[in-house]
């Protein structure tokens, strides 16, 4: 969300849309987790109050879970992190809807493929389980449009191949685009321009219902 910020300004502007854009980020947040203090509906309630001029909001997380999950509160990918995090995001949109605004949800691009080779265990610390509940979380994603009501920007489609899978750079516009950089997970300028593109696509679906 943070990278693809940094270009949406630009790109809604080309694009013919009057808007301010209001980064509230904040890396390595999760659904579950509190954000700078406050629980994800408290967080949207505090900006919501220091931007009261605001008429769309757009939500996108990865999985992260690194304090609301554990031995003894949520085992990570377990069948209820996964219910407890649909329910946060259900009573998110509901909280945004109840503020009147139009929501966009934001499928979370795919990770890069995991080279450690082990086996998921329910547990934060493990890499192939985030992998393993990234990619889950992004599937389900495609359901909030019936589940919430919500219209979704499909930045996995935006940032993979046509075999929906990671590549560190893909071939559009006639040229080759380096999307990603060194760390194979986070976005370059054309990776961030090209999740806004689809970004504004979206919100041009949304502004027409």
């Amino acid at each position: 969300m943070g990278l693809t910020v940094v270009t949406l300004p630009d790109v809604l502007a080309a694009h013919g849309f009057d808007a301010v854009v209001y980064d509230a980020h904040v890396s390595a947040s999760g659904l579950l987790d509190p954000i700078n203090g406050s629980s994800a509906r408290d967080y949207l309630a505090l900006q919501l109050a220091a931007h009261p001029d605001v008429d769309t909001v757009m939500f996108e997380w990865t999985g992260v879970c690194a304090v609301g999950c554990g031995p003894d509160t949520i085992p990570y990918g377990s069948p209820a992190f996964f219910a407890a995090w649909h329910a946060a995001a259900a009573d998110l949109v509901h909280d945004a809807y109840a503020h009147g605004l139009k929501v966009l949800w934001a499928i979370s691009p795919p990770p890069p493929p995991d080279l450690t080779g082990g086996a998921p265990v329910e547990d934060w610390s493990s890499t192939p389980m985030r992998f393993q509940v990234g990619n889950a979380l992004s599937d389900s994603e495609r359901h909030y449009p019936a589940d919430f009501g919500v219209t979704v920007a499909d930045w996995w489609q935006a940032l993979s191949d046509t075999n929906g899978q990671w590549q560190p750079a893909l071939w559009y516009d006639d040229a080759l685009h380096v999307v990603r950089v060194d760390d194979r997970l986070h976005f370059t300028p054309d990776g961030s321009t090209r999740a806004s593109t689809w970004t504004v696509a979206a919100l041009a679906k949304l502004y027409a219902r």
